[in-house]
């Protein structure tokens, strides 16, 4: 028998889907690769946060750990247009290589999502505490192979390399803990924008003290102190208390964002691994009291519907 046309278009939805996945996820990885790209450690280019980190660990999460060639693809063009890796020789092996072993790591940590139901923003500590499990020990193995490739290629010192392999853990865990949670989210963004909608006077004086906490990290950065900066807590836990993890981390990415932009170029700039440090604990801390409060949210919900249906009965 002959496909008809309609056979043929499902046919062509069933490949065409998975392959404008894969090209607007490497699209996406470069840019937040080039984004953020600042204070880069010697030729490696480990910065302070690594937001396609957590790009990679939802899409493959999502998609299936099937697709980590295509984060192989992604990681190698990230390797020589934002880092300026030699397109031939010895460099563009050691990049290969360390972009298999970026591929191999996330998607190993994809299936391990999957396998714990993990693909969703956490409901309570246990859950949160296992994903800070899965991305710490996902990020540091990576972070360990990735320096001893390029190590054993010459383009680093043995000098650097622990320092190194400390900077790139921290900001790959940064990364999925405060972006990965986040694209979690999306699906239910419906139900977000609604609940926005009905309390905007909040949304709005939490936006303004999101960006007025901000603007003190810029006013402040010339201490190069990191406890000045501490007080960015606070904005982080009302929103999570009030919204729970999509908010909690929707926050966190701001101020991460403005923390690292007012380091940047300033006159006494914030030594790079207090940084790292200092965003790794407001991610922490803002994913486990979400996981709480989103939890919370979701039993209450499950209640009301439960009460609803005796009701009706």
């Amino acid at each position: 028998m002959h496909a008809g046309p309609a056979d043929s278009l499902r046919m062509n939805r069933h490949w065409l889907r998975p392959v404008l996945a894969g090209a607007g996820y490497v699209i996406a990885y470069v840019a937040l690769d080039w984004v953020s790209y600042v204070q880069p450690v010697l030729k490696l280019g480990i910065t302070p946060w690594s937001p396609q980190a957590g790009l990679t660990l939802a899409f493959l999460g999502v998609a299936g750990p099937a697709f980590a060639p295509v984060t192989a693809v992604a990681a190698l063009i990230a390797e020589v247009l934002v880092r300026a890796t030699p397109p031939s020789g010895s460099s563009l092996v050691a990049a290969c290589i360390a972009a298999v072993a970026i591929a191999a790591g996330y998607g190993c940590a994809a299936l391990a999502l999957r396998r714990r139901r993990l693909l969703a923003p956490p409901e309570a500590p246990g859950l949160a505490a296992a994903l800070i499990t899965i991305a710490t020990a996902t990020a540091l193995v990576v972070a360990c192979v990735y320096v001893a490739v390029f190590l054993a290629a010459g383009m680093l010192p043995v000098s650097a390399a622990p320092g190194s392999v400390t900077r790139y853990w921290v900001g790959d865990l940064n990364g999925m803990l405060t972006v990965t949670p986040l694209l979690f989210a999306l699906p239910r963004w419906r139900a977000g924008l609604m609940a926005v909608r009905q309390r905007h006077r909040e949304v709005a004086l939490q936006a303004v003290v999101v960006l007025a906490s901000i603007a003190l990290v810029f006013a402040l950065r010339a201490t190069g102190e990191l406890r000045f900066f501490y007080p960015l807590f606070v904005p982080v836990i009302w929103i999570a208390v009030r919204w729970g993890v999509p908010g909690a981390m929707l926050a966190t990415c701001a101020i991460q964002i403005g923390l690292i932009a007012a380091v940047q170029g300033g006159p006494a700039q914030v030594p790079l691994i207090d940084l790292q440090f200092l965003l790794l604990t407001l991610a922490m801390t803002a994913l486990v009291l979400g996981a709480v409060v989103t939890g919370r949210h979701a039993a209450e919900a499950s209640a009301r519907r439960s009460r609803a249906n005796s009701r009706l009965r």
